[in-house]
């Protein structure tokens, strides 16, 4: 009987301490970290940081990521992360990336916010304390589409966009036995993820803007 008594405790004891674990791993997925796994890039001249996976590379300059027919980071970009495609070879898959945009054309939060090329509606959001605008968009040329939603919040006085794309070109112009339709489900979802690991961690450096 008592056996039993102290069993039972002992599995009382097990399942609290599970549920805090998991309450633990939920409380640290809402304060949007990172898996141990990833990398975290810090700007110290615009002050931010966001993490990102093994299968994405960082680079300072848009300019040196790899080409695609419609690029996934911009000319505005101070820090762009472009996934590999590994995962996506032999599918009409062109391009994902993550960029990080200073928007030095628009100088208040109202514009910051007017989001061009919106399909559908601006809606706001709350990611770790930074208030986002955010819509879909999506834009289509020569047989190619580069879609996905972009994130704007207006802080230093600065219009910082976060922009996750992907682009794929129009399955009807292969031969259906060379290539597949991609599923970009799971990189959707990486971009997302890395999203939510996007703070402000200073002031941006005078100047920088």
């Amino acid at each position: 009987m008592k056996a039993n008594r102290d069993r039972g405790r002992k599995s009382g004891r097990n399942v609290i301490a599970l549920l805090l674990l998991l309450a633990a791993v939920c409380a640290a997925a809402t304060n949007g970290d990172a898996p141990a796994s990833w990398r975290t890039y810090h700007s110290r001249d615009h002050g931010f940081a966001i993490a990102y996976p093994a299968d994405f590379t960082f680079y300072s300059d848009p300019q040196k990521a790899p080409r695609s027919y419609m690029a996934v980071c911009a000319a505005e970009s101070v820090a762009c992360f472009q996934y590999s495609g590994q995962e996506y070879k032999g599918t009409n898959f062109g391009a994902a990336g993550l960029s990080v945009n200073i928007l030095g054309s628009l100088h208040s939060e109202d514009d910051c916010r007017r989001i061009e090329g919106a399909a559908g509606s601006v809606q706001t959001v709350t990611i770790n304390g930074v208030l986002f605008s955010y819509a879909n968009t999506s834009e289509g040329a020569m047989s190619h589409l580069i879609s996905g939603p972009v994130y704007r919040t207006f802080h230093d006085q600065t219009c910082y966009e976060v922009a996750l794309l992907i682009t794929s070109t129009n399955i009807g112009v292969y031969d259906p036995a060379a290539v597949k339709e991609f599923d970009s489900t799971r990189v959707a979802k990486q971009l997302d993820a890395m999203l939510h690991t996007f703070r402000f961690v200073s002031h941006a450096k005078a100047g920088s803007q």
